[in-house]
């Protein structure tokens, strides 16, 4: 099956994604370059190809690089954050020490957050709803603490040992 690459220039795929045309808009390259995508799928498929199916599947992975953007997202301000608390309370060596880091795993995606000798468990997030959950222990999703979604981090501080919700 034809997968996403952030390279484009690697011999993955049998033929090279489309670029945009000089006087293309943005509509009309985004749905050439989807039919492209559909296309590829429905050539990937073995027997006869099924359009049906090659559209979800490309729903479910659009799915996926949106729910990873965003987990991106959230570990970049996470960092942030962390690192203007730790700054603003102690030296600022220590927030410069300060890291995150994303485990993907099959049911939930970890965040962890510490200095690079001493990471702890943060966050966890549902791959199928994207829910933020706090943890119990290590690796031990805790259903009672609930932050959100992925579409709602900026309504979050994470700088702090657990997220708060901002005052609207």
């Amino acid at each position: 099956m034809i997968m996403s690459s952030p390279n484009w220039d690697d011999d993955y795929y049998a033929v090279a994604p489309p670029k945009p045309l000089d006087d293309e808009s943005d509509a009309a390259f985004t749905l050439r370059h989807a039919r492209w995508v559909r296309d590829g799928y429905q050539a990937q498929l073995s027997g006869s190809p099924d359009p049906d199916h090659a559209l979800i599947e490309l729903a479910r992975r659009a799915r996926a690089a949106y729910a990873a953007a965003q987990i991106g997202v959230l570990a970049e301000l996470i960092l942030t954050q962390q690192r203007e608390r730790i700054a603003s309370r102690y030296s600022q060596w220590q927030a410069d020490a300060e890291r995150v880091e994303v485990k993907l795993g099959p049911k939930y995606t970890r965040i962890d957050r510490g200095p690079e000798h001493n990471m702890s468990g943060f966050l966890m997030i549902e791959n199928a709803t994207g829910e933020i959950f706090g943890i119990k222990a290590y690796g031990k999703v805790h259903k009672g603490h609930r932050y959100g979604t992925l579409d709602t981090i900026d309504q979050w501080y994470w700088g702090e040992y657990g997220p708060r919700r901002y005052q609207s």
